[in-house]
This record gives structure tokens, C-alpha cells and sequence, in this order.
């Protein structure tokens, strides 16, 4: 059962409650080793491993259009090919309801002082193929990025009512920044702008981080 539940704000029923985060399912979890991808696609950025056993809730749900929460990490890679179609996995569990998300929205963002910035990349409603507790996104049409460093957001799209939330796997070790996380519609009544996940919005959290992939095609230079 959930172990970290808040009190939800009038906006949202009283019927139950939403956690932000979930452990029984996930004690248990081991992170399988992904096979590569198949050329000319090679792995981007990897951080599919440390599972913790919780997870962070990352989805929108249709029936409460005012509770947007978000989680991300960061992305640093080089340049995607145009007209390639770059993938995602990332590792989660669907809770409080046995899922499956009716679709999944991928956005990327540059970095801005430690936390996201600018939206440069978005692709809505995209199926999702699920392998265990991998979760896959092809990215329609390619993010054709330059190198840097950027934040990724891999996001459901729900009802709670009858489909439940999904939670991204956190990660216990954090590369580059610790993820983010943000609730703009404050149906949680907390951090209604990106702030840090683990410090500030979801204290009792897995870990800093999240658990993903990012597959794609270089355009020459490597990840920075």
C-alpha cells in the first residue's frame, strides 16, 4: 500500500486519496538490463539503473483537468538526425488502479538555471508498448536536438476515476541535476512551478532522480 499519502484539496474528491509516490508494488523491483537498440539507433543518454522501490506520480488526469503533476530529469546528448524517430524508455508502475493510460506525452525543455526553461520539443498522445516495468515512446516526429543539456518529461495521460495513476520509477543515484516536479492546476496544493522533486515537492521520494533512456541517431559529437 502507498505509504505517502496527502490530504487532497477540494478541487479533487474526498473518496480517496492521492499518493505521490507508492512501495509494495515496487519492493520487490529489479530493473532488467535493456537490450541495445537496433542501428542506426545507438543509446543517447542511460540512466536505467539504482531502481528505488517507489515512484514518483508523472501523468494528467482528464477527470481533474486542475492536477497536472510532472516529473523530469535531465538529458544531455548530442544532435538527433532529422526524420529519425527517436525512442524513450523509462521504467515505472501504474497504482491505485490497474492502468493502462489511455496515451503518453513526451515534452523536452533546455535547462535554465538548474531547473526546466524553454519547451523545444512536444509530441501528444503517442502509444506506449510496455515490457515489464518498461514503459516505450517513440518520439513522432524526431527531436532533433543540439548538443547540450536538457530535461525530458515522460507524462500519462489518465482518468483516476477508472485507470489510477503512474508512477516514475525513482532513482536513488542522481546524474546531473535531481529531477523536477511541478503541479500547475495546485490540485496537490504543492510546488505549482518546477522546483527540486526530492528537496522540496516529494520529501519522502525513492531518491533524487528518475530511471530512463534515450535512444536515437548522432549527428557527430559526443554526449556532454
Amino acid at each position: 500500500m502507498p505509504n505517502d499519502v496527502r490530504q487532497l484539496p477540494p478541487s479533487l474528491p474526498r473518496t480517496s486519496q492521492v499518493p505521490l509516490r507508492t512501495t509494495g508494488p515496487l519492493a520487490a523491483h529489479v530493473v532488467s538490463r535493456l537490450p541495445k537498440p537496433k542501428a542506426p539507433q545507438v543509446v543517447l543518454y542511460d540512466q536505467y539503473d539504482n531502481a528505488s522501490a517507489n515512484a514518483t506520480l508523472s501523468a494528467t488526469f482528464d477527470d481533474f483537468p486542475t492536477s497536472v503533476p510532472i516529473s523530469l530529469t535531465t538529458l544531455s546528448c548530442p544532435e538527433v538526425r532529422p526524420g529519425t524517430s527517436s525512442r524513450s524508455d523509462a521504467d515505472g508502475i501504474y497504482f491505485n488502479g490497474a492502468g493502462p493510460a489511455f496515451d503518453w506525452n513526451v515534452f523536452i525543455y533546455t535547462d535554465s538555471g538548474g531547473l526546466p526553461g524553454t519547451q523545444v520539443y512536444s509530441t501528444l498522445n503517442q502509444p506506449v508498448t510496455v515490457n515489464g516495468t518498461t514503459f516505450t515512446v517513440n518520439l513522432t516526429p524526431a527531436a532533433v536536438l543540439s548538443a547540450g543539456t536538457y530535461w525530458i518529461e515522460i507524462q500519462a495521460n489518465m482518468d483516476f476515476a477508472t485507470q489510477g495513476e503512474w508512477g516514475w520509477t525513482d532513482r536513488t543515484v542522481q546524474s546531473n541535476n535531481p529531477a523536477a516536479w511541478q503541479n500547475p492546476g495546485g490540485g496537490f496544493g504543492v510546488c505549482p512551478t518546477w522546483a527540486p522533486k526530492l528537496a522540496v515537492c516529494v520529501p519522502t521520494a525513492g531518491g533524487p532522480d528518475q530511471v530512463y533512456r534515450i535512444n536515437g541517431t548522432t549527428g557527430g559529437g559526443a554526449c556532454t
